[in-house]
């Protein structure tokens, strides 16, 4: 067998072997209902790093339900931020598994999928210590620096968390802010005019504690729902609508009275046209000139409009008006041409009608 030929079939078999390979890690999934996107990020579990695009939250005492798809039997294991087992659920094929939160304490817990001993996929979930909520976020503008605020309320928790951050992001690029805290509950939120450009963007605050999870990350005490942020808009007011609505208006006006002026003076100007060309064809009949054709065509007045109008409904043709233009010289040779052919025939009926009689 030649080498063309082995290589083609080495290119075949590695085809086969790579796409099982990506057949198999598509077969398992792992997902919280009604979770919320997020920028993906890598977390670490079990020595090995995992992309996620997508955070669990609820609020204690709600269920956390888990749908799952394997190729057959399967764990799903709930951690904590310090890698400790808190509840399992065991299943088969595609299913949804159900996990109950009364019994856990605020903050941040991994969900992860495994197939007998193998890890397969992890999902990061957080329970609410506190009820986050963003304000005053309709009041950006492309553009322009603008504040928003974001209250903290201890549910779950003590004391206010340490840290409050907030995430803006397009579903392409991500800022991170960190949002300074005013009163006991209350934060706000600055952004630049050069932090984001213009576009729709998701905006979800999260309350960090200064504790670190047991791979050294800010653990997670909270996550707010998702706001949008669109910042597509105009960046004037309605006052300043109304404004160039109005001055819009009079533009259109002050545009309206120039084409009437304009109109004026064409009309005008094929007046004084139309009443040269019909004068011209005039002095084409006379040999005498027109007096009317010069002040129609110095001033245009009413008193020749009739005869411009006249001339545009039914054109005069030059041509025709020098063959029926009667002449002094035509008449005078047309006679003998007619008379003398009747007075032939005429004498020539009379000899008939005598020889007749004879």
């Amino acid at each position: 067998m030649s080498r063309i030929s082995l290589s083609i079939i080495f290119i075949a078999c590695a085809g086969i072997i790579l796409g099982s390979t990506v057949v198999l890690a598509a077969e398992y999934s792992l997902e919280v209902e009604n979770a919320i996107e997020t920028p993906t990020e890598t977390i670490e579990a079990e020595e090995s790093t995992y992309e996620v695009s997508g955070l669990g939250v609820v609020d204690p005492g709600e269920p956390v339900r888990v749908d799952v798809d394997a190729p057959e039997e399967f764990t799903v294991e709930l951690v904590n931020s310090d890698e400790r087992l808190e509840d399992w659920k065991d299943g088969s094929g595609t299913e949804t598994v159900e996990f109950q939160t009364d019994a856990l304490l605020s903050g941040s817990y991994s969900l992860r999928l495994y197939d007998g001993g193998s890890l397969e996929a992890v999902f990061p979930l957080v329970v609410n210590g506190y009820d986050l909520t963003i304000h005053d976020l309709d009041e950006a503008r492309a553009n322009e620096s603008f504040e928003f605020t974001v209250g903290a309320t201890p549910t779950e928790r003590d004391e206010q968390p340490d840290e409050v951050r907030v995430v803006i992001w397009d579903g392409d690029e991500a800022k991170d802010l960190v949002a300074d805290h005013d009163s006991e509950d209350s934060y706000t939120v600055a952004v630049s005019d050069t932090d984001l450009e213009s576009g729709v963007y998701d905006v979800y605050a999260v309350a960090v504690s200064e504790e670190e999870t047991a791979h050294g990350t800010p653990e997670a005490l909270a996550v707010s729902d998702v706001t949008q942020l669109d910042l597509t808009g105009s960046d004037d007011g309605s006052g300043s609508d109304s404004e160039d609505s109005d001055s819009g208006s009079d533009s259109e006006d002050s545009d309206s009275e120039t084409d009437d002026g304009a109109n004026e003076s064409d009309s005008q100007d094929d007046h004084s046209d139309e009443t040269v060309s019909d004068e011209q064809l005039n002095e084409t009949e006379d040999t005498t000139p027109s007096e009317n054709g010069t002040e129609a065509s110095g001033d245009g007045t009413d008193g020749n409009s009739e005869s411009d109008d006249e001339g545009v409904v039914s054109p005069i043709d030059p041509a025709e008006n020098d063959s029926s233009a009667p002449s002094d010289e035509g008449s005078a040779d047309e006679v003998p041409v007619t008379v003398v052919p009747v007075v032939l025939l005429s004498i020539v009926l009379i000899g008939l009608f005598v020889r007749l009689l004879q």
